[in-house]
Protein backbone atom coordinates (compact mmCIF):
# COMPACT_ATOMS: atom_id res chain seq x y z
CA UNK A 1 0.00 0.00 0.00
CA UNK A 2 2.99 2.27 0.38
CA UNK A 3 3.55 2.40 -3.39
CA UNK A 4 0.08 3.81 -4.10
CA UNK A 5 1.31 7.29 -3.11
CA UNK A 6 3.74 7.29 -6.05
CA UNK A 7 1.11 6.13 -8.56
CA UNK A 8 0.15 9.65 -9.82
CA UNK A 9 3.83 10.53 -10.24
CA UNK A 10 4.46 7.33 -12.20
CA UNK A 11 1.40 7.99 -14.39
CA UNK A 12 2.54 11.55 -15.05
CA UNK A 13 6.03 10.31 -15.88
CA UNK A 14 4.68 7.77 -18.35
CA UNK A 15 2.50 10.45 -19.98
CA UNK A 16 5.43 12.88 -20.22
CA UNK A 17 7.62 10.19 -21.74
CA UNK A 18 4.95 9.33 -24.32
CA UNK A 19 4.54 12.99 -25.29
CA UNK A 20 8.28 13.53 -25.47
CA UNK A 21 8.88 10.44 -27.61
CA UNK A 22 5.86 11.01 -29.83
CA UNK A 23 6.84 14.55 -30.80
CA UNK A 24 9.86 13.58 -32.96
CA UNK A 25 7.95 10.70 -34.52
CA UNK A 26 4.97 12.88 -35.40
CA UNK A 27 7.31 15.63 -36.60
CA UNK A 28 9.05 13.20 -38.93
CA UNK A 29 5.75 11.91 -40.29
CA UNK A 30 4.52 15.48 -40.82
CA UNK A 31 7.80 16.43 -42.54
CA UNK A 32 7.60 13.48 -44.91
CA UNK A 33 3.97 14.33 -45.68
CA UNK A 34 4.88 17.95 -46.48
CA UNK A 35 7.78 16.89 -48.71
CA UNK A 36 5.53 14.43 -50.53
CA UNK A 37 2.93 17.12 -51.13
CA UNK A 38 5.59 19.56 -52.38
CA UNK A 39 7.05 17.01 -54.77
CA UNK A 40 3.59 16.21 -56.14
CA UNK A 41 2.81 19.92 -56.57
CA UNK A 42 6.13 20.76 -58.24
CA UNK A 43 5.74 17.76 -60.53
CA UNK A 44 2.35 19.06 -61.69
CA UNK A 45 3.74 22.56 -62.18
CA UNK A 46 6.73 21.17 -64.08
CA UNK A 47 4.45 19.33 -66.50
CA UNK A 48 2.51 22.54 -67.15
CA UNK A 49 5.70 24.55 -67.72
CA UNK A 50 7.11 21.91 -70.07
CA UNK A 51 3.90 22.03 -72.09
CA UNK A 52 4.04 25.83 -72.16
CA UNK A 53 7.66 25.81 -73.33
CA UNK A 54 6.90 23.33 -76.11
CA UNK A 55 3.90 25.42 -77.20
CA UNK A 56 5.91 28.66 -77.29
CA UNK A 57 8.76 26.92 -79.11
CA UNK A 58 6.43 25.58 -81.79
CA UNK A 59 4.60 28.90 -82.09
CA UNK A 60 7.80 30.88 -82.41
CA UNK A 61 9.43 28.56 -84.93
CA UNK A 62 6.40 28.22 -87.21
CA UNK A 63 5.98 31.98 -87.61
CA UNK A 64 9.52 32.63 -88.87
CA UNK A 65 9.35 33.19 -92.60
CA UNK A 66 12.71 33.60 -94.32
CA UNK A 67 13.28 36.83 -96.16
CA UNK A 68 14.03 36.53 -99.88
CA UNK A 69 16.78 39.17 -99.87
CA UNK A 70 18.80 38.67 -96.72
CA UNK A 71 18.20 35.21 -95.22
CA UNK A 72 16.29 34.19 -92.14
CA UNK A 73 16.38 37.19 -89.75
CA UNK A 74 14.96 39.92 -92.02
CA UNK A 75 17.08 42.50 -90.23
CA UNK A 76 17.86 44.13 -93.58
CA UNK A 77 14.24 45.24 -93.97
CA UNK A 78 14.55 47.47 -90.92
CA UNK A 79 17.82 48.93 -92.19
CA UNK A 80 16.39 49.68 -95.64
CA UNK A 81 13.26 51.30 -94.24
CA UNK A 82 10.91 48.53 -95.32
CA UNK A 83 8.76 47.32 -92.45
CA UNK A 84 6.91 44.68 -94.45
Amino acid sequence: MKNRKNLPVIGLSIFACAVCCAAPILGSVFGVAVLTWLSYWTNSVAVVFIGLVVFVFILRNTRKVPCATCGSDCDCKLENGNAD
